[in-house]
């Protein structure tokens, strides 16, 4: 049976509100016109003016005036699809000639566009941002911790913008404005330094909620002090962070060739590893996805007839063009601008079957005991873990941000059973309780 055990990520809550969600893998209300913004818009003239905003902050990403003259063309923009949404929002409340189901999808369907243009905007922000940290997945983890919905209609937006005006005119300081992003959800103001340092600054406008302040800095000055530290309490359980000496293997290679041939003939499927089936659909080329729909299970089929009735989990990346704290953005991947665009809006997509039962021979293989997995291991730890493994008498969870870097970032297991023996051979102060680890050869999988 495909996907027999899949792992079923919606149970997974996602508590990180950002200003654009879709839920386009899943039915429900909303959908048909979701499908049909997005598809207006890959139709459209708007990716290539994407596509330049992306070329830019990757080519001149050392020049600080350049990626500030960025900010301000991206701000701009996303000011421009804001009010589209504000004015086709207020169509669709007003009791006018909108009744009609056709017309009411046709202003949802802008509606959506206008968000994915946002979204996609703010996923090239999130680019310049884990850029300035040094792809540091720690940093940017604590940064995006708290519940926000990003806008630059608000009010003191101008306050914020002199602010980073400012900054920016400082020698060897680059700032970023957070409401460009999906990821930095503490300040208005994220200030990065030549060697790395980063200071989060909120902006009190004349007129600002002296209670709202208060918790800003109360959050400000913990954040600031978790990322000088290393240690704290991040969404109320106490963390230990560090660097761990490993080099990530993956398949990010095969996926953009897959993704290319794609683009080629409408889609691709194939097996990218023991363990991981991939299929890409291209739907600019393609049309309708249900044309290809027999094609693509005979695929499967054939190429996974080893996996039997082995427990599949599947990821898709629409659902991560939603913001989702542990997978890094399109923006950064190591394709060229247009795919990453494509993947961004949707025009593109990849779908990835990940067999859990060949994971966890590979730990065994290591000599990892693994005492659950997936939805079992989820309910045993109310949605910590997607895998619990032990050794020697070490156990050691394996959360869904790092099982989910397996599904849309193409990590070989093999990179999660090293971090698994470096950690268990750890002093047991820094080994105890949850970890936020990252790689020390990371950075050079990225663009």
């Amino acid at each position: 049976m495909r996907d027999a055990g899949h792992l079923d990520t919606s149970r997974l809550a996602n508590k990180y509100r950002r200003a654009f969600k879709w839920r386009v893998s899943r039915g429900g209300d909303g959908i048909e016109s979701g499908v049909a913004g997005a598809v207006h818009l890959a139709t459209s003239d708007y990716p290539e003016i994407l596509e330049d905003y992306l070329y830019v902050s990757r080519k001149r990403r050392n020049n600080k005036t350049a990626i500030s003259k960025l900010q301000l063309q991206m701000l701009n923009d996303i000011l421009v699809q804001e009010r589209s949404i504000k004015h086709y929002k207020e169509k669709l409340s007003a009791d006018s000639d909108v009744s009609a189901p056709a017309a009411q999808n046709f202003i949802k369907s802008q509606v959506f566009a206008h968000g994915l243009i946002s979204n996609t905007i703010r996923q090239i922000g999130d680019g310049i941002a884990w850029r300035s940290f040094g792809y540091d997945r720690f940093t940017q983890r604590v940064l995006c911790s708290h519940p926000v919905k990003q806008t630059v209609l608000a009010e003191g937006t101008v306050a914020e913008l002199d602010e980073w005006s400012s900054i920016n005119d400082e020698q060897g300081r680059m700032a970023v404005f957070n409401a460009l992003t999906n990821c930095i959800g503490i300040g208005d103001i994220t200030a990065v330094d030549a060697n790395g340092d980063v200071e989060l600054i909120e902006v009190k406008s004349g007129k600002g909620k002296g209670g709202r302040l208060v918790r800003q800095k109360n959050r400000l000055k913990h954040a600031a002090g978790i990322l000088n530290t290393g240690t704290g309490v991040v969404e109320g359980k106490s963390i230990t962070s560090g660097s761990l000496p490993i080099v990530p293997k993956n398949y990010l290679a095969e996926l953009n060739t897959m993704l290319q041939q794609a683009g080629d003939d409408g889609w691709s499927s194939g097996l990218l590893a023991p363990h991981c089936h991939v299929e890409c659909i291209d739907l600019k080329k393609l049309g309708k996805h249900d044309q290809v729909a027999p094609k693509l299970d005979e695929a499967y089929r054939r190429h996974t007839v080893k996996w039997n009735q082995d427990l599949a989990s599947r990821g898709c990346s629409l659902d991560a063009i939603n913001f989702i704290p542990n997978v890094a953005p399109f923006s950064i991947f190591p394709f060229d601008d247009r795919t990453c665009i494509e993947l961004a809006t949707g025009a593109k997509f990849f779908t990835s079957h990940i067999n859990a039962a060949e994971v966890i021979r590979q730990f065994e293989a290591s000599g990892w005991l693994v005492e659950c997995a997936l939805d079992e291991a989820i309910e045993k730890t109310k949605g910590e873990a997607v895998l619990i493994v032990t050794k020697g008498g070490f156990f050691c969870h394996i959360p869904p941000g790092d099982f989910a870097k397996l599904q849309f970032e193409m990590l070989d297991p093999s990179t999660l059973i090293d971090e698994c023996e470096l950690i268990s051979g750890s002093d047991p102060k820094i080994a105890g309780g949850y970890g936020v680890w990252t790689y020390a050869g990371e950075a050079a999988q990225w663009n």
